[in-house]
């Protein structure tokens, strides 16, 4: 019995808390860089594609 309230004592904790919101912060900062530069370096690669096949149509027209 005592465990338990000192659990819930230590779960509501302003120390506990600020841990807590330090380290979902610390791992949502690579997270959110990760998915970013994924969509932006996706986003070149789909616009380099789109251009290569365009240029090879345009060679293949003139041949």
């Amino acid at each position: 019995m005592l465990k338990l309230k000192f659990n819930l004592k230590f779960k509501h904790s302003p120390i506990f808390r600020s841990f807590l919101i330090s380290y979902v912060l610390i791992l949502l900062i690579p997270m959110l860089t990760g998915f970013i530069s994924y969509f932006v370096s996706s986003d070149i690669i789909k616009t380099n594609s789109l251009e290569a096949s365009a240029m090879l149509l345009n060679q293949s027209k003139d041949i």
